[in-house]
């Protein structure tokens, strides 16, 4: 099994290894768009301190950017609008046919659920830490959160984040283009079981009618 047959079968990422260059194209468009405006604090920010000529450390406050938790935000901001892309249909049932319209939505959801609780923990700890409330015997502020555990752990939700936002691009066109590899996968094991139930239930019902009309 060569690693690309191998990763073909990774939820979400087996479906965005289906998608070809024009889906892509569109998906790095959009992604683009979003970080443009969602990022513009952090890089305008630098732009104006850089015309102003003002002594400053860029990689300094992109580290105490990432420290403040406020990457998590920013990561839990693109998740949230991914949510109503993903559950906005999740599929139809018409006649003996089932058409799945998001392959893998309960693995984005639980991701996207995950890094926002990791983002939310992080943001109230880091939040009431920076209130100085506590203190220890010497009367010292005490700053109870590891603020290089915390960058770590935000550059990571973060770029899970990207990866998230750029894999609901990519499905997201594959699927209007109407490429069906892409739609039977996540969905091929749920259809079988529910067109094995449908088909249970009508014999089911023709045997019932058949014993009540004897």
């Amino acid at each position: 099994m060569t690693l690309k047959e191998a990763a073909s079968k990774i939820p979400i990422i087996g479906d965005v290894l289906l998608a070809r260059w024009p889906q892509w194209r569109e998906a790095l468009k959009e992604l683009f768009v979003i970080l443009l405006f969602s990022l513009m604090p952090l890089w305008l920010g630098l732009l104006i301190v850089g015309l102003l000529s003002l002594p400053y450390d860029a990689f300094g406050f992109l580290g105490r950017f990432a420290s403040s938790s406020d990457l998590g935000l920013i990561s839990a901001s693109l998740l949230g609008p991914l949510l109503y892309v993903i559950l906005r249909e999740q599929g139809s049932i018409t006649g003996d046919k089932i058409s799945t319209q998001f392959p893998n939505a309960l693995w984005f959801v639980l991701v996207i659920f995950l890094c926002c609780l990791i983002a939310t923990v992080i943001y109230n700890f880091t939040y009431v830490s920076g209130l100085h409330i506590f203190f220890n015997s010497k009367g010292q502020p005490i700053n109870f959160v590891n603020v290089g555990f915390v960058t770590y752990v935000s550059i990571i939700i973060f770029s899970i984040s990207i990866f998230l936002v750029l894999a609901v691009a990519v499905i997201k066109n594959t699927i209007a283009t109407g490429s069906p590899g892409i739609m039977n996968r996540g969905g091929e094991d749920l259809a079988d079981q529910l067109q094995k139930a449908m088909a249970s239930e009508a014999d089911n019902l023709t045997k019932g009618l058949e014993g009540g009309a004897t």
